[in-house]
């Protein structure tokens, strides 16, 4: 069953600046509301238009971090390149209660549960 579903723009958009608005949209973000959400999904092809910037990587590390939030469990999807997830990985580590990439191949695999009983996936 999936515990997650898309929230509204207006919802989660207002406090990010413009600059952090491209390529993205409600796609980017999937959670449920805040007392019941289980996961946040990250879908990473939808930090960048055509073609991933390492000079936008900070732009990127903003975006990921003002949508994962703190101490949720989050995921991380979509076609991106392979330094973009280490990167954003990276960013997340202790920020997040764990760290899981979903990949339609192999399923989810957990990168990091960082919840103290250890719970978490």
């Amino acid at each position: 069953m999936d515990d997650s579903y898309m929230v509204e723009e207006e919802d989660v958009w207002e406090f990010l600046p413009d600059e952090m608005w491209f390529g993205g949209g409600k796609e980017m973000l999937q959670e449920k509301d805040e007392t019941t959400c289980r996961e946040v999904v990250l879908d990473l092809s939808t930090f960048y238009t055509i073609r991933a910037k390492f000079s936008a990587l900070p732009t990127y590390r903003q975006k990921a971090i003002a949508l994962a939030g703190n101490g949720k469990e989050v995921v991380l999807t979509g076609a991106a390149p392979v330094w973009l997830y280490l990167d954003i990985a990276n960013e997340l580590h202790g920020r997040v209660k764990s760290l899981v990439y979903r990949s339609p191949v192999t399923g989810d695999v957990v990168v990091g549960d960082y919840a103290p009983e250890g719970t978490a996936y």
